[in-house]
C-alpha cells in the first residue's frame, strides 16, 4: 500500500480587515468583570456561576444558565492579529461580517444554530469573542440573538470605561 505525502497548501486568502471608525482599548480588563448582573440575567446566565479562564494571552469568563442548559463564555484579547480571525473566514463553513454598535463584527454560526460566536474588532490587534450555546429543547433560546446582544453590551461597557 502506497500512503501520498499530502501536498502543501496555500492558507485561504480570507477578507480584509474592515475599516475601524473607533479604536477601543480593552488592555486590562477582566472578561468576568465586564458585564452586570442584571445584563448576564437577562440572557439567562448566573451571575454566580462565572468561572475565570483568563491567562496571559486573553482574559476569559464562562458563566452557565441556572438550570445548566445555556452557557457564555466571553474571551477579550487585547494582544491579537485581528487579520488572522479574517484571513480564516474562507475556510469557516459559515462566516457573515456586520456591524455592531459601529465596530467590524463576524458571526461565524447560521443564525438559526444551537451555538453561536460573535467577534467583535476593537482595535487592530484587539478583539472580543462571544459565544452563546444552549441545549434546551423545550423552549425557544436563540443563541445568536443572545450572543448578539451581549456583545453590543461589550462594547459599551469596554468604551465607558475609557
Amino acid at each position: 500500500m502506497r500512503v501520498e505525502s499530502p501536498q502543501p497548501t496555500q492558507p485561504p486568502a480570507g477578507r480584509p480587515v474592515p475599516d475601524l471608525p473607533r479604536e477601543i482599548d480593552a488592555t486590562g480588563i477582566s472578561a468576568c468583570a465586564i458585564l452586570s448582573s442584571e445584563q448576564l440575567v437577562a440572557v439567562r446566565m448566573d451571575p454566580a456561576s462565572a468561572e475565570d479562564s483568563s491567562d496571559r494571552v486573553a482574559s476569559s469568563c464562562r458563566w452557565r444558565s441556572a438550570d445548566r442548559y445555556e452557557k457564555m463564555t466571553l474571551i477579550v484579547n487585547s494582544d491579537y492579529a485581528v487579520d488572522l480571525l479574517y484571513a480564516a473566514s474562507d475556510a469557516a463553513p459559515f462566516f457573515e461580517e456586520f456591524e455592531l454598535r459601529g465596530q467590524p463584527a463576524a458571526r461565524e454560526d447560521p443564525p438559526d444554530s444551537s451555538i453561536c460566536t460573535i467577534y467583535v474588532v476593537l482595535a487592530r490587534d484587539q478583539l472580543f469573542t462571544v459565544e452563546y450555546s444552549t441545549q434546551a429543547t423545550d423552549r425557544p433560546v436563540r443563541s445568536c440573538e443572545a450572543a448578539e446582544s451581549t456583545a453590543g453590551q461589550v462594547i459599551d461597557a469596554i468604551a465607558a470605561r475609557r
